[in-house]
């Protein structure tokens, strides 16, 4: 795995991303508040988000001013894509 990502949630857990060998998207995240707390299982982040048009070859994260998160990434066919949190609670949807 190469390129990640990491970024606060906004109730203070981080998020990982990183972009596979195969180009696939994976996240994973903080179970609890608690800086000891384990990690969730890596889930495929484009399975909720849907597809995108080739695979991710660089991906960023940052928290937006109200604390949800946005997220960019470029795919190997020179297109850019982004989707953020849609509410401020930290187990919200993503854009789609």
């Amino acid at each position: 795995m190469n390129h990640l990502a990491v970024a606060p949630l906004s109730d203070g857990r981080l998020e990982l991303w990183v972009r596979s060998d195969q180009g696939q998207l994976l996240t994973t995240w903080k179970a609890t508040t608690n800086a000891d707390a384990s990690w969730r299982d890596w889930s495929d982040f484009l399975g909720e988000v849907g597809p995108l048009p080739g695979g991710v070859t660089a991906l960023a994260v940052a928290p937006l001013s109200d604390k949800r998160l946005e997220l960019w990434a470029s795919t190997d066919q020179g297109k850019l894509f982004t989707t953020w949190k849609t509410a401020t609670n930290p187990d919200a949807d993503w854009h789609l």
